[in-house]
């Protein structure tokens, strides 16, 4: 018995306590893991810790006292931020099966810098394995991968919520890259990937297509809005807007509803207002852009109201990702005003091989970036 009980301990791994106010092992998360071994369990108390933190190849679970409790308050209380200076987690040299990033907020991470470029604000993950388990990904932003970055490795996201993450680039709540990637979404415990922003796939970016795609099933409680192909999801060499063969897609419930008529926005604007006139206008282009839908037979018009849309004071995200019978009118070229504010991205990016659609009536140092 006394033989068994000490395999059970050594199987389970020590538990080492994080708590910012002293109470706990270290004061710290990355102290508490440079002090594990494979097989421990990182318990980290209440507060907002400043840090990025790396888990150096380390497989252990990292981890609030939501685990241990079950009490979902935790997740809220317990958060690494990674104030803009790096991601907030990086899973990155080889931990292997067994590694959990559990109920855990992870926000304000620029990512991880790899040469002279930064991937997964919230969560770097590179040719490891990692379940992230009941977490929120905030309010992070990278190159690609705004809310977390899988390169390589086996990831799997049970009752984690991805949402108001940016990329530059691609994936602005996820992003998938190289060919060594899998990512797997729990059926009974469902994720949340809405609100997020990036040029190609808003929500979600896979590098490649359906046929060899590292994203092979989208099973979520909530997404962004319906009719996503191509724009809250991507898949890297597929066509524009398809509904991709192959995928297993299982969304519960929609974030936004489409909306089948034209849009006002201004800078004063809210989006939590319907849209359906300068009387209940929306702020920012981006949001009408995802949520407004067209054809050929029912093109729209986004109209922009006078004023100056920007990052800083009304919230924009540039560049827009154009839809096909979706043109962007503003009220005239002295009184509508796009301020990029220094942004290299530009203002518009058009993905679409037959764009069809009007810009008119603003000002801008109006760059449109086009990829076929």
């Amino acid at each position: 018995m006394l033989i068994g009980l000490l395999l059970i301990g050594v199987l389970q791994g020590t538990t080492i306590t994080v708590d910012i106010e002293g109470t706990g092992d270290y004061t710290s998360i990355q102290e508490g893991i440079n002090a594990s071994a494979d097989g421990d369990t990182v318990l980290v108390y209440p507060g907002r810790y400043y840090e990025n933190t790396d888990l150096n190849g380390k497989t252990i679970t990292l981890a609030s006292l939501e685990m241990t409790t079950g009490d979902p308050e935790y997740i809220h209380t317990t958060i690494i931020d990674g104030n803009q200076t790096g991601c907030c987690v990086a899973v990155h040299n080889g931990e292997g099966e067994g590694t959990e990033i559990h109920g855990l907020t992870l926000t304000n991470g620029i990512g991880f810098l790899n040469g002279t470029r930064r991937y997964g604000g919230g969560l770097y993950i590179r040719d490891s394995y990692s379940n992230i388990v009941n977490c929120i990904v905030r309010y992070n932003s990278a190159r690609i991968g705004g809310g977390i970055l899988v390169s390589g490795g086996i990831v799997y996201l049970e009752g984690t919520t991805v949402r108001n993450n940016h990329a530059s680039k691609s994936g602005g709540g996820l992003g998938c890259t190289r060919l060594t990637s899998s990512l797997e979404f729990s059926f009974d415990n469902r994720c949340n990937v809405y609100d997020n922003h990036s040029p190609y796939g808003w929500d979600i970016y896979d590098a490649f297509d359906a046929n060899v795609g590292m994203v092979t099933d989208i099973i979520l409680d909530t997404l962004s809005v319906e009719n996503v192909f191509g724009y809250n999801i991507y898949q890297g060499d597929s066509s524009y807007n398809q509904n991709y063969e192959g995928m297993e897609f299982d969304v519960l419930h929609y974030k936004y509803s489409r909306v089948e008529e034209d849009i006002y926005i201004a800078p004063d604007g809210d989006n939590r207002n319907s849209g359906l006139s300068f009387y209940e206008p929306l702020q920012t282009i981006s949001h009408a852009m995802q949520i407004i839908s067209a054809d050929v037979d029912n093109p729209r018009t986004i109209y922009l109201d006078e004023g100056v849309y920007d990052c800083q004071n009304n919230n924009q995200q540039f560049p827009i990702l154009m839809k096909s019978y979706v043109s962007l009118v503003g009220e005239s070229e002295e009184t509508t005003i796009i301020d990029l504010q220094g942004s290299r991205s530009g203002f518009l990016l058009d993905i679409n091989p037959l764009p069809v659609y009007e810009i008119r009536n603003m000002q801008s140092l109006m760059v449109l970036q086009k990829y076929t």
